[in-house]
Order: structure tokens, then sequence, then C-alpha cells
């Protein structure tokens, strides 16, 4: 959609919105979420027949949306629904109008029935004498009608006869629209027979021709005055009722045995209509009444063919991303065989059909809403009844997945060690460092001085398909021991990995081998040339393999993921923006996710404009929650968070409750990992706001900083932890205490700024503070502030900007250095205007009465600065000296205050068009 609608904008009506189910309400509120297309949403819905709670929570959460309520029709609208259909002036239908607003509560479908029904009774009449309509207002006040309009066509109805309304009850079953070639094999009638019926419901006003092109004419009837008329050359083949309504109404006539038998007779004529023929997505009109019919079922030969269309259904439907109608339709072929079949003769004797629906019903419970109970249920059958070691494996994946997606990580933990050691490759639950460094080194042996890219498409293929299944289950279950903070058995399982790989050959997951084992060792061991070529090579190996959507996703995220250890952010998002991508089509959101989340954790360290962050993040995460449902909240809490935390700083306060279930208590019980992320952003939130808050935070998130996690994360804490520290220091002494934090951070984060131009102005940063907390020569700590504001601004970088000119400010008020200091405020607050940081804004700006009080600055004319040629010759000489050094410079600085010949004064320093205050005296010195 997004590309389709570049540069255009598009209105899209929906008429009938409370009919629609939960996925196609997940579709629509991903479209409505997109930001980067101009499209118009106009919902039409009977507002008292909304239920389900994605519906609600489309028409009541967005915040751009506007509900409009339609009232009753006025007196003077009927008035000229009454004119156009007696084609007479509405002024004279007035006084009739009046009266059928009351009797009809002004429903436009009733008030056009009430009329025809007045006119069929005579009531309402034409006076050819008088070449006008008379109506008599007393009795049709008296008339005794009901305000239902559903009961008004209930009596209408009964003026047909028993067999029109017997054919208009089948033809309902098929739908608003339905066939009449359909309508007459599924009532065995003749043709002739069923077009009399269907001639009766056309006079009668219940139904209407569907024509491919038409002519709009207008003629009387017996039933409406005026009336609107399709005309052809020829019989209409389809037809539709004239309203849902009236839909609704013969539908609702039929007792539920009836429906079912009748939906039971549709979906057989239609299957044996298909037969032969490419079914595609016709198939879901014929599963959709064999699912309200399939109690009717007459025989196994028949059974099998009604399954085996579940089973078709359930994959396509799964394969166009609708997980629970698929569910559905894997459910009701499980239903079917039942039918026939006990559970032990199932898997005895239709093994392959059993194998295919269970595995079904598994997959898509294990991603998408679900009950846990049933889902285990399931999982216990098959591992009672499957035969194969290949066949159960597969099952197992489902199952670590189906642990994974419901958060239940210390199971699928404790799966993956007992499956990986019913097949032969147990992985000790207490492994030591030596005994990983020791896999490390046989990895490096089988390399012998090669890139490992160049080693790893020389080997030979494997043919084991159980080996890649079993090494599949491995990679799917190894991110539980991560997120349980297993690290060292995280380590070892990746390893393992790669491993097998030198051993057995090139498998399909041999890239995402490599990948992963690149991360596992960056994880473990720290940042090095090469882990990131480990990883990289593995998405190389991946591509020239052609391997499916998953596999390379999940392969690009690890590649990323070990670029962002390296410090290479760019190379980083653009791995985990493919990976997202390929997890997204192959419905793998768990990886997505997860990806979705580095994404915006690197967004945050760059400092993407804040309005446009949010809407971004807030949309993809309602497109998230869409497929998840109740489950994979892991995957949201972190989004979440940095949502909440960056919201604050647009607009101080918190935001509107996006999801009813991840909250601030939900988050308390969230892996270690998820836990360390929430913590650093609400410090890195409080910091900007100025509030103590971030103080109490940073010993929790240094501390939890000690998983390694690795990411952006990383860099943020680094960053910010000891500016925090240092702006909590009260005494002279614990601000000291503060300089190994700070020369930790820079020495770590200057590595990377090789890779990556915008560690520069933090590191730059980090070094002015430094500067300034060593009561270092004023001239150098402000070139430190001033190389790193103009490198942030180069860069865009107005988050950090903002920072850096405010931290400026203070340090000038600090010497009371009057000169830049406003500057300095009006700079800071330029940079959080355009990076949207409003409520920061808002906090800096506020007491500006006093600010410009503070730094209002009178130079004295009257005592001139001059300097005696000696010293400004020693001056040239300090300036042009490349050997010059911090002592010589406050050399300069004292010989200047000893020989200005002035009583007060400043020595101003002046870079980049920008005047510093380096000291001021007076005549006390």
């Amino acid at each position: 959609v997004s590309q389709t609608l570049t540069n255009r904008s598009i209105v899209i009506f929906m008429d009938d919105l409370h009919w629609a189910d939960d996925n196609s309400i997940s579709m629509i509120r991903s479209m409505v979420s997109l930001t980067s297309v101009s499209i118009f949403f106009l919902f039409a819905a009977r507002e008292n027949e909304i239920s389900g709670k994605e519906a609600n929570a489309l028409l009541n959460a967005e915040s751009s949306s506007k509900k409009i309520t339609l009232g009753p029709l006025s007196s003077a609208s009927i008035a000229n629904i009454i004119g156009e259909m007696t084609g007479s002036d509405p002024i004279h239908m007035q006084g009739l109008a009046e009266v059928v607003a009351l009797k009809t509560q002004g429903n436009p479908f009733f008030v056009t029935q009430f009329v025809a029904k007045l006119y069929s009774e005579g009531t309402l009449s034409f006076n050819f004498d008088k070449q006008t309509w008379d109506y008599d207002l007393i009795k049709v006040q008296s008339l005794d009608y009901t305000n239902n309009v559903v009961q008004l066509l209930i009596e209408e109805s009964q003026k047909l006869s028993p067999t029109t309304r017997s054919i208009l009850a089948q033809a309902s079953c098929i739908g608003l629209i339905f066939e009449l070639d359909l309508l007459c094999a599924i009532i065995g009638d003749e043709r002739d027979v069923t077009l009399a019926a269907l001639a009766e419901a056309l006079q009668n006003g219940f139904l209407q021709p569907k024509f491919n092109s038409a002519i709009k004419t207008r003629r009387n009837s017996t039933n409406c005055i005026v009336q609107s008329v399709t005309l052809t050359g020829g019989q209409s083949d389809e037809y539709q009722f004239l309203h849902d309504r009236v839909h609704e109404m013969f539908y609702s006539s039929i007792s539920e045995e009836q429906k079912s038998r009748y939906h039971y007779n549709i979906g057989k004529k239609l299957r044996e209509n298909s037969e032969g023929m490419g079914k595609g997505k016709d198939i879901f009109s014929i599963v959709q009444h064999y699912i309200l019919g399939y109690p009717h079922v007459a025989s196994m030969q028949e059974a099998i063919q009604v399954i085996d269309m579940f089973i078709e259904a359930a994959k396509l439907s799964k394969e166009l991303g609708s997980l629970v109608q698929s569910l559905d339709y894997a459910l009701c072929g499980k239903s079917v065989l039942s039918m026939w079949l006990t559970e032990e003769e199932c898997w005895e004797k239709e093994y392959e059909r059993c194998k295919e629906i269970y595995m079904l019903i598994c997959e898509t419970k294990s991603n998408c809403e679900h009950e846990h109970e049933e889902s285990t249920v399931d999982f216990d059958v098959v591992y009672r009844h499957v035969k194969s070691k290949s066949d159960k494996l597969k099952f197992y994946y489902t199952n670590v997945v189906y642990y994974n997606n419901t958060q239940q990580f210390d199971l699928a933990v404790e799966l993956g060690f007992k499956v990986m050691k019913e097949f032969g490759y147990q992985i000790s639950e207490k492994i030591t460092e030596s005994e990983i460094l020791s896999m490390c080194q046989e990895i490096e042996s089988n390399l012998n001085n090669r890139s490992i890219e160049e080693v790893f498409l020389s080997l030979p293929l494997c043919k084991d398909e159980f080996l890649d299944q079993l090494l599949q289950f491995l990679f799917c279950f190894s991110p539980a021991l991560y997120l349980q903070a297993k690290l060292d058995q995280y380590c070892a399982a990746l390893l393992l990995g790669t491993q097998l790989t030198f051993r057995e050959g090139l498998l399909s997951v041999s890239g995402m081998a490599l990948a992963s084992t690149g991360f596992a060792l960056q994880f473990r061991f720290g940042p090095s040339t090469t882990s990131c070529q480990y990883a990289r090579a593995g998405a190389k190996v991946s591509e020239l393999m052609k391997v499916d959507d998953t596999l390379m996703g999940q392969t690009n995220m690890y590649s990323g993921i070990s670029s962002l250890f390296w410090g290479d952010l760019e190379y980083a998002t653009n791995s985990l923006t493919n990976a997202m991508e390929c997890s997204m089509r192959a419905f793998d959101f768990g990886t997505g996710g997860y990806c979705l989340q580095q994404c915006a954790m690197i967004q945050c360290f760059f400092g993407i404009e804040l309005p446009e962050f949010l809407q971004e993040l807030k949309a993809k995460m309602i497109f998230l929650r869409s497929k998840y449902k109740e489950s994979r909240t892991d995957v949201l809490w972190l989004l979440w968070s940095i949502y909440e935390c960056y919201y604050c700083l647009v607009e101080n306060r918190a935001p509107e409750v996006l999801f009813k279930n991840i909250n601030a208590e939900s988050v308390k019980e969230i892996p270690p990992f998820y836990n360390f992320c929430v913590r650093l952003y609400k410090m890195i939130a409080h910091f900007y706001m100025g509030n103590n808050e971030a103080v109490g935070l940073v010993d929790k998130v240094e501390e939890a900083s000690k998983l390694n996690p690795g990411f952006a994360v990383s860099y943020e804490t680094l960053f910010f932890c000891p500016l925090v520290r240092a702006r909590a220091a009260k005494t002279k002494e614990e601000l000291v205490a503060t300089i190994p934090h700070f020369q930790s951070s820079i020495q770590k984060l200057q590595q990377y700024i090789s890779l990556q131009p915008h560690f520069g102005y933090r590191v730059r940063f980090l070094e002015a503070e430094l500067l300034r907390i060593q009561d270092t020569n004023p001239f150098e700590t402000l070139q430190a502030y001033d190389d790193a504001l103009q490198l942030a601004e180069t860069l865009k970088a107005y988050h950090v900007g903002g920072l850096i000119a405010e931290h400026l400010g203070k340090y000038l008020s600090e010497k009371k250095i009057k000169i830049g200091r406003q500057e300095s405020r009006e700079r800071a607050c330029e940079m959080y205007r355009k990076w949207g940081a409003v409520a920061v804004l808002n906090r800096l700006s506020s007491p500006t009465r006093r600010v410009s009080e503070d730094l209002s600055l009178s130079v004295p004319l009257e005592n001139e600065i001059s300097l005696h040629n000696v010293v400004l010759n020693h001056v040239t000489q300090i300036l042009t000296n490349e050997q010059s050094t911090t002592s010589s410079i406050s050399v300069f600085c004292d010989i200047i205050a000893q020989n200005v010949g002035a009583d007060s004064g400043f020595i101003l320093y002046s870079h980049n068009d920008n005047i510093y205050i380096l000291a001021e005296w007076d005549s006390q010195g």
C-alpha cells in the first residue's frame, strides 16, 4: 500500500464494519496506522452491533479519528424521500413525513418500507381527478404498526407464497448475492419454477437483479410508488437482497438444523462444481459452508474430500497471514475426521492427514491468540502417536515456538536440552569458559588462514535432512537461553551448530550457524574483528544458498546485531531492516519484532525527530499487536517502554494506553535483558527532564549492563551513566569520584569513531565534561565543548547537541563567564526544537526572565583594554607555536591579566565565530 500510494492520496469507504472479523480489522488497523501515505478512511457501522475487541479498538483508539453519529432522519428529510418516491413536491408531504418520522424513528430503510406499505394498503393513494397524492393523517396515526423494521419485513413476507419464502430462505444461506443456477441446483427445482418465485420476490420489493452492465430507469410498481430498476436485454443470472436487513430476516427465519443442512448442500454443490479445476482462493467460499454444515457429511469417502479441502484452506489462510482463520479450518478438519474414526484409528489409518492437521493446529496456535492448556493437549496427542523421528522433531520445533511466543522461556530451555540429548547432542548445563574457548579453537583450526566465508562455501553439501532439522531446532530454542541469562549455555549451543557444519558439510542452516556463532562470540567475549566477520559471512552464505525468508531473516538479524556490537550502525540498520522484511514475509513476527526493537534503539541513538519517530513506532507496535493478539507481549515491552519514555520528552505526560496488558506492573516480570533496557530508557528520559529519578536508576542500569547485551543500548549506557552520576554529585569529592566512569566510557567508545562518526561528538562531549570536573584550563575545556557541538550540529544530532549546548551554558555559569551563556541556552533550545522535544524545550526556557537578567553584560567602555607590544609579541609566539601546551596557554592568560593596564576586564577567546570569556578580574585581583 505504501509503495502504491507514494505521492498520492486516496479515500477508502468501508460499509458494514460491524460484520468484519478480527483479521480484517487487524489489516485495516495496519493501514490506518501507515504514516508514509495519505489515506482518508470512512467507516460505516451499526454502533450497537459492534462486538469485536479489534473493531472497538479501531473506532475508539485512534487519536486522529472522528466519530460521526448519524441520528434519525428529520421530518424534512423524510418529506424529501416521500417526495422522490411519489414524484411530488416535498412540501405537500410534510404532514405525512412528521407522522412517518414518529412511526419509524427516522430509520431510512424503515421509512421506505413503511411508505410502500401505506401505498399497498391504500392509505396513501394518487387522486387522478386532482392530479395529486392523498393521505389520511388520522388513519396513519392510528395504524398499529411495529416500530421494528425487521418485524415489518416479516409481516410483509407473509404475503409471499410458501414456495417463494422457502426459496428465499435457502438463497439467504448462499449470501447477500446469489446465482440463479446455484440456487436451482441446491433446491432441486426447475429453472422456470425458481424464476417464478424470484419474480414474486422482485415484484414485492425483496430482491433486485444484479447485472454486469445496466441502464437505469424509473417506473411504477405495486410495492414502491417509484423505484429505480436495472434493465437489460436478457434475464439476470444474479440477484441480491434489497437490503442487508431483508437478507437477515430471511436467514433468521430458518432453524439451526435447516441452516446446517442448507449450508451443507451449498458446500457440496460448490465442491462438485470445482472438481478438476484449480480452486485457489475460491476454496474459502466452499469451506465456509462446510464449517456450518459438516455434521451432514454422509460417508467416509466424502469426509476425506472435505478434510482435504479444510487442510488446503488452512494452508492458504496461513500463507496469506490469516492465522486465526487457518486454525479454524484445521480444527474443522479435525472434527470431521473424529466423526468417523477414533483417535487411535485416525493416526493408524490416516496418519499423513492427521499429522498435517495437527501440525497446522499446533503451528497456528503457537502464533496467534490461544489457550495454553488446549495447545499442550495437542502436543501431547502428537507425541503419543507420531512415528518417525523427523516428524517428532518438527513438532518439537513447533512446541518451542509455542513456548517462546507465550513467554514460557524456562519450558523452552527444558525442552531444548531434552530434545538435543534425545538425539545424541547433549549441551552441558554447567559448561565452563574454558570449554567454550576450546570449542572456539576447534572452529578456528578449520580455517587455515582462509576467510570464514571461503571455507564455508568450499564445504561439501550435506544431504542429511534430519541434521538440518535438528540445527533449526537448536537455533529456535537457543534465544530462550539468552533471555533466561544462561549466557554460557547460549554460546555453547550456537557454537555447536557451527561445529556440526564443519564436521558434516554445508546445510541450509549453515549460514545461520555461522552468523549466530559470530553473535555468540561477541556476546560472550566482547567485540572482535573475527566474530563480526563470522556474522557477516553467515549472511553472505545464506544469501548465496538462497534460503527461505525465515532463515534469511534470522541470519540477517544476527549479522545486524553483531555489527551493532562492532559499532557499524549503518550496516547494522540495513541488515536488521532486511531481516525485518524477510521475517514479516515469513510470518516470523518474533524475529521481526526483535529486529524492530533494535532498529528503534538505533533510531534513538541517532536522534531521529521525535514526532516522526513516535508516530512510526506506534504504527509498528499496533501492527505487531494485531499479529500477536494476547501473546508475545515480550516483543512489545521494550518498544512500549521506548515509546513511553520519549513521548514524555514531547508532551511531559504519560502517553495514551495502547495496550491494556502492557504497563509498569507487567514490565516488572520481564526477562533481565528487557528489564535493563526499560530502566535505561527511563533513566535517559528523566535525565533530559532534569528529574532526580535518573539518579536512582543509574546503579541498577550499570549493574544490569553486566549482562553485556551489546547493541545500541550498550553505547547509550556508556554515554549517559557518567553524565547522570556527575549531575548527582553534591560535593567536590563526589564529582571527582565520577572521573573513572568518564575515563572508562571514553576509552570504550573511542574505538568506534572510525566506524561511525556519531560516536565522535559523544566522546568529545564526555571529554569536555571530564575536563570540567578536573578543573582544567578553561581554554581547553571550551575547545572540547565547541568541537562536540560543531560535530553534533553537522550530523544533525540535535538530541545530543542540545545536551552539549546546555552543559556548555552551565560551565560558563560555573566559571562566572557571562558572555556566551545566553547564546548557549538559545542554541540548546534550538537543538531541542529541531529534535521535537517540546517538553525539554519548555523545561529549559521556562525561567526566561531570570536567565536574561543573569546574561545581561555591560562592558565598561571608559577603560578600554590596551596591550603592550611586548605582550602582543609573546602572545603571537604562544599561539603560533605547535608545541604550545596547556601550561603555556595558562601563562598567556596570566601575562594578559598582569599587563593589560586596566582595573577590571575580561580575557576573550574567539573560535569559529563564537566568543568565549576565559577569565575575569577586578581591582582586587
